[in-house]
């Protein structure tokens, strides 16, 4: 699988998590930016669980992708989540 279709799979898998912890109270529906998710949770945690280190070849791949990832939700966040 190439990175970018992990990352793509990662986006989608933290979205919905983040939307769960919004519907159980655990994130409010306000909160719009990534950085704003740590006010509440390690939001680190959508990006680790989904983009484990050991599917990069490097960890600066690994890095880069957390990146790219948590840019990607962040855009989403400040969009309204839509």
């Amino acid at each position: 699988m190439s990175d970018a279709r992990r990352i793509r799979d990662a986006v989608v898998v933290a979205k919905a998590a983040i939307e769960e912890d919004i519907t159980a109270g655990v994130v409010p529906a306000s909160v719009r930016s990534f950085s704003e998710l740590h006010d509440f949770v390690d939001a680190n945690d959508y990006m680790t669980e989904c983009l484990p280190s050991a599917a990069f070849g490097s960890y600066e791949a690994w890095t880069d992708a957390l990146n790219e990832a948590e840019e990607q939700v962040d855009v989403w966040l400040r969009g309204g989540r839509k």
